[in-house]
């Protein structure tokens, strides 16, 4: 996305919407201009490439289209310091050595030299070190592999994402993926409502904030929601979008459909590698009137169990949703996602950031398993059992250690494992690097 002073858009206060200014193919030998300049610029400062482009941005008729495209390329080139000595460092040890500004360029010489000696390097390399750090002074190391029509067609998607993101809410209209799109709103914590017409899905969403204000605050997270929309085929969106006019925001209506992909280049959305048991967007479930859209089906030992993945908040919504489709347990499962410092809900399953399908395999078939031990075992404490070491126990290997801490911070998915693989559970959590310790009945593992 592009700084908000970088965005191009044309706004009609008659009728109160926005429209982007794209880039058409006719741009090209001015994109190309600035991508070849930079080729010729390795080496040489950051400041240095805006000085040797600054006439060509004067003689634009837009100069902001300029400094967009010179925006993107620096943020996809190579810079790196001038010096391999810490800046800060250098200019601290200044400050201790010249107990007062010098007052001449012998005075200041002499106070580098004292400088460099008590750093073991040059008066040179002390010089380019100063002041290495500003970002003006950067030097362009290398220059990103991109065609001229990969960089337009980069500017224009880029225009529509900065649109987005200065937007409280979007409402889409698509009649496929919808299943895929949804499952893209809850992962970035994003709220929608879900309006059906036919093969038509309407879904309106936003942040949890904006139900209640008047609220940018998730522009980045729709943003990204529809970077993701752009590979997807046949939609329309609506948004409104706050912009300043003058000194007041003022709202603008903002509509877009599938027809950027002219604009923006971008190809249809890639299908997720995943393992081969494991199917990408199954088919809905119908039960007692209600629809559930399972994100993934698992298919083990021949028999199909859906997945729904799912993040914290969203979690007792969807466990009420399959009990009221009277849903088998055995039938669909939730996996909860969770980022940050989220913590995982007691008696779920749960993985940070994305789902790891074998471990989630190994937890399903440790259920079944489990199943044919529980009543033997019944009489003995959850205590009894966790602290017991068998003489049949065996020692945890490498690899089960490394699956063990991917597990964390699930400790009832990591419990689950060491039994079902036949691992002492307490032993094999403090080899782990784990520390355990007893709150009640419940085990408690921390970092």
């Amino acid at each position: 996305m592009f700084p908000v002073q970088l965005m191009t858009v044309r706004r009609s206060n008659r009728d109160g919407t926005v429209k982007n200014t794209f880039l058409f193919r006719g741009s090209l030998p001015v994109v190309s201009r600035i991508v070849e300049t930079f080729h010729r610029s390795i080496g040489r400062t950051r400041s240095e490439i805006l000085n040797s482009l600054k006439e060509f941005e004067l003689r634009s008729q837009n100069p902001k289209v300029i400094r967009g495209l010179v925006y993107l390329l620096f943020r996809l080139s190579t810079l790196e310091r001038a010096s391999a000595l810490d800046p800060e460092k250098v200019r601290m040890e200044i400050f201790r050595t010249a107990r007062s500004p010098s007052v001449n360029v012998g005075e200041r010489l002499g106070v580098l030299k004292k400088v460099a000696e008590k750093m073991g390097t040059t008066v040179e390399e002390i010089e380019n070190a100063i002041y290495a750090d500003l970002e003006d002074n950067l030097i362009l190391r290398k220059v990103p592999v991109i065609t001229p029509p990969q960089l337009l067609y980069l500017y224009n998607s880029e225009q529509i994402e900065t649109v987005i993101m200065k937007s409280q809410w979007i409402q889409i209209t698509l009649s496929e993926n919808y299943g895929r799109l949804v499952r893209k709103i809850r992962s970035l914590g994003l709220l929608y409502s879900h309006t059906e017409n036919g093969n038509l899905h309407t879904l309106k969403v936003s942040g949890p904030v904006s139900v209640l204000e008047h609220s940018e605050r998730y522009g980045i997270r729709l943003a990204l929601l529809v970077k993701y929309l752009l590979h997807l085929a046949t939609w329309e969106l609506d948004a409104i979008v706050s912009l300043r006019d003058g000194r007041e925001k003022r709202d603008y209506r903002y509509h877009i459909d599938d027809s950027v992909r002219e604009f923006t280049g971008i190809s249809p959305l890639q299908m997720e590698k995943l393992p081969s048991f494991v199917h990408d967007g199954p088919d809905p479930l119908e039960r007692s009137g209600v629809t559930i859209y399972p994100d993934y089906e698992l298919v083990l030992d021949g028999r199909k169990t859906y997945v729904i993945v799912t993040r914290p908040r969203y979690l007792q919504e969807d466990i009420l949703t399959l009990k009221m489709a009277g849903v088998e347990q055995d039938e669909c499962v939730t996996v909860c996602l969770l980022e940050g410092k989220e913590k995982c809900p007691p008696g779920t399953i749960c993985f940070r950031d994305r789902v790891d399908w074998y471990a989630l395999r190994d937890r399903l078939l440790s259920y079944e398993s489990k199943g044919r031990k529980v009543i033997t075992s019944a009489h003995k404490t959850r205590r009894e059992k966790l602290e017991q070491v068998n003489n049949n126990s065996k020692e945890i290997d490498e690899k089960s250690l490394s699956h063990l801490r991917k597990l964390f911070p699930d400790t009832d998915a990591m419990i689950d494992f060491l039994e079902f693989k036949g691992f002492p559970v307490i032993p094999s959590l403090q080899r782990a690097g784990f520390k355990v310790s007893w709150k009640g009945l419940r085990l408690i593992i921390e970092e």
